[in-house]
């Protein structure tokens, strides 16, 4: 493939289904607004931020947490890191008697690209996503209002390294003033609704994107 192809396709991410709420995550957003986890203001966050837990609630096993802050797990980050390497990120440390999970808070730039043209449904999800082109910025990671936004080259890597605990839906490209390209929605490990395009498949423990 062209490199130029590769980079410019990009997806909503998000986290697999999670029936239980993240342990602590609403003390600790309210201790820490979403906004500290942006350029500018991620100094009023502290390198490693730890939690301890007891009872019966369980330290989950996430890729992606992306509803009261965005979280991503180790090896998410390891792969981020040989992507946008000067990118910002604090620790996230949680502690249950002899368990501990460790997150990562990746500091995102939020960039004014997503089109006037998308649609939203009730509550602010976005129900088709587009962006313009021009805006795009040389970020494989970054924000738009209410969501996070990955690059193909990254979510390829990603899945090829065994991270796969997030789902990607399609977004839309456009210039500003055109009809915008209708890309392929795609959820990892699920077809899309019209039954053409091209999804992800496994085969034989290798990730590729299949027709």
């Amino acid at each position: 493939r062209e490199a130029g192809s590769m980079r410019g396709r990009y997806y909503l991410i998000g986290g697999r289904q999670y029936g239980g709420m993240f342990p602590g995550i609403r003390e600790l957003s309210s201790r820490f607004p979403a906004e500290y986890a942006r350029p500018g203001f991620s100094g009023k966050l502290p390198e490693l931020l730890s939690f301890r837990f007891s009872g019966r609630e369980v330290l989950p096993e996430l890729d992606v947490y992306e509803r009261e802050l965005f979280l991503i797990s180790e090896r998410f980050q390891r792969v981020l890191s040989l992507y946008e390497p000067r990118m910002v990120s604090k620790r996230l440390l949680l502690l249950k008697e002899e368990e501990k999970r460790e997150y990562c808070i990746p500091i995102l730039k939020e960039i004014p690209c997503l089109s006037e043209k998308s649609s939203r449904r009730f509550g602010g999800e976005l129900e088709k996503g587009i962006l313009i082109r021009e805006k795009i910025p040389d970020l494989s990671l970054f924000r738009i209002p209410n969501h996070v936004v990955i690059r193909v080259d990254l979510a390829e890597s990603l899945l090829k390294r065994g991270v796969d605990g997030f789902s990607l839906r399609a977004l839309e490209l456009a210039r500003e003033g055109e009809t915008p390209f209708r890309a392929w929605e795609m959820q990892l490990g699920r077809k899309p609704r019209n039954g053409k395009g091209r999804d992800f498949h496994r085969e034989k423990g290798r990730a590729h994107w299949g027709h």
